[in-house]
C-alpha cells in the first residue's frame, strides 16, 4: 500500500488524493514495476486513500520483494576488475561514502558502510565483468538491502533502494541498457505504507575540496575490509 505515486507528467510523487483531483482519467502505473495500480478509497478516517499494486505484484517496493537483489551473484568472475575496484575503493573510499549518502538522501554511519562493503564480499560483486566506478555506489547500495537505524541525518523512517524489478542480474545494468535501467529508486517505508522516489541513474556530482576527515583517513586499510 501507498499513499503517493510517481507522476510523469510533473515529475513527482503525488498522493491518491491529488490523483484523482487532477488526473482522475489516468490509469496510475508504478514506475519501478509498471503494473498499473488501483486507487483505494478511504472507507474509515483511520485509513487513508492510497494506491494498490495487483494480488501476489514482484514489484521491489514491497520490502519483501526487495530481497530478490541479494540473491544476484556474477555469472563469471574477473579478479582483475575485482583488484581496480577495490584498489579505487581503498583511495577514494570517503568519496565512494559520500556518494552512497547522496543515494540515500541520508546519512549512513561507519558500521553500515563497512557492512556495505562486507555484503559486497558476500556476494562477490568486485568480480562483475564490466562493472565500473560509476555504477558500483549504486550496485552496492542496492545489494546491501534495508537501512534500518533510524534518527540519523534525513532518517527518520527505515529506508532501502531497488532498480527496477525486472531487472534478473547486476549486469543488465551496463550490458542491456534500457528503460530498466534508467532509474533507481529510493524507498521509506512508513508507519502506515511505502513511498518511493525516482531517481536518474547517473554519475553523482563529487563534492568540490574534498576534505577527508581525521577518523576516516586509513579507515579501510585498518579495518582490513578491502
Amino acid at each position: 500500500m501507498s499513499k503517493t505515486n510517481w507522476n510523469e507528467a510533473l515529475g513527482q510523487s503525488i498522493t491518491a488524493d491529488e490523483w484523482i483531483q487532477k488526473f482522475r482519467y489516468e490509469i496510475p502505473v508504478c514506475k519501478v514495476c509498471y503494473s498499473q495500480l488501483s486507487i483505494v478509497a478511504s472507507a474509515t478516517s483511520k485509513r487513508t486513500t492510497h494506491f494498490r499494486h495487483p494480488d501476489n505484484s514482484r514489484c521491489a517496493t514491497v520490502q519483501a520483494n526487495s530481497a530478490l537483489y541479494r540473491h544476484f551473484c556474477p555469472k563469471e568472475l574477473d579478479k582483475n576488475n575485482a583488484k581496480i575496484l577495490k584498489d579505487w575503493v581503498k583511495e577514494n573510499g570517503y568519496l565512494l561514502y559520500r556518494q552512497l549518502c547522496s543515494l540515500l538522501g541520508a546519512s549512513i554511519s561507519m558500521p553500515e558502510f563497512s557492512d556495505i562493503l562486507l555484503a559486497a564480499h558476500s556476494r562477490q560483486i568486485w568480480y562483475y565483468v564490466g562493472l565500473d566506478v560509476y555504477l558500483l555506489p549504486h550496485t552496492l547500495i542496492v545489494n546491501y538491502g534495508d537501512f534500518k537505524k533510524l534518527n540519523r541525518t534525513g532518517r527518520q523512517y527505515k529506508m532501502f533502494m531497488v532498480f527496477d524489478s525486472s531487472i534478473t542480474s547486476y549486469e543488465e545494468l551496463w550490458n542491456k541498457p534500457g528503460r530498466h535501467t534508467e532509474n533507481i529508486f529510493r524507498i521509506k517505508v512508513l508507519p502506515t505504507n511505502q513511498e518511493y522516489e525516482v531517481l536518474k541513474i547517473e554519475p553523482i556530482p563529487s563534492p568540490t575540496n574534498l576534505v577527508i576527515p581525521d577518523y576516516f583517513e586509513n579507515y579501510l586499510r585498518k579495518g582490513k575490509i578491502l
